[in-house]
């Protein structure tokens, strides 16, 4: 029998080696490690082995208000929160441009010049990144001018048309 001292993980345990003869199997009492006074303490069990796919718990995430808007802005999210609208806003003397919210094609054209359009009526179908986006009139009145056609292609901020009353 030999005698080893072997150190694990920091911690250093003293083990009884017995060597077999071929043939020979280990006695039951091979397994079992004799409790000395002066060996360090055996570690603590492992954890449980964990088969299979362990899926995380969600969590939540409360984002920081963000203060960085317009007083508009701040009036629009206090009436949408108690669940009004937006009055519609007066038309300027020069009428209310209508914008292109991004770089695109314009792949249908429903507005005319002269026509009669409420507010939230679709004027247009601006394609970008392969996605037909719709172009809605923000307010109620009539298409002054139309500054483009089926076709075309526009950039962001681009005027598109002008409604006036």
């Amino acid at each position: 029998m030999k005698r080893f001292s072997v150190k694990v993980n920091g911690q250093v345990y003293e083990v009884e080696v017995t060597e077999l003869k071929s043939g020979e199997s280990a006695p039951a009492a091979a397994y079992t490690a004799p409790a000395y006074s002066h060996a360090a303490p055996a570690p603590a069990a492992a954890a449980p082995l964990v088969t299979g796919i362990v899926h995380p718990q969600p969590t939540t995430y409360k984002a920081p208000a963000v203060k960085h808007h317009s007083a508009a802005v701040e009036r629009i999210m206090k009436q949408a929160a108690a669940g009004k609208s937006e009055p519609e806003a007066p038309i300027a003397p020069g009428g209310f441009v209508v914008k292109a919210p991004m770089p695109g094609k314009i792949t249908f054209m429903s507005a005319k010049e002269g026509a009669k359009v409420k507010k939230g009526d679709e004027l247009m179908v601006l394609e970008a990144m392969k996605m037909g986006n719709s172009i809605t009139a923000p307010v109620s009145g009539v298409i002054k001018s139309v500054n483009v056609k089926e076709g075309d292609t526009v950039l962001g901020k681009q005027t598109l048309l002008v409604i006036g009353e």
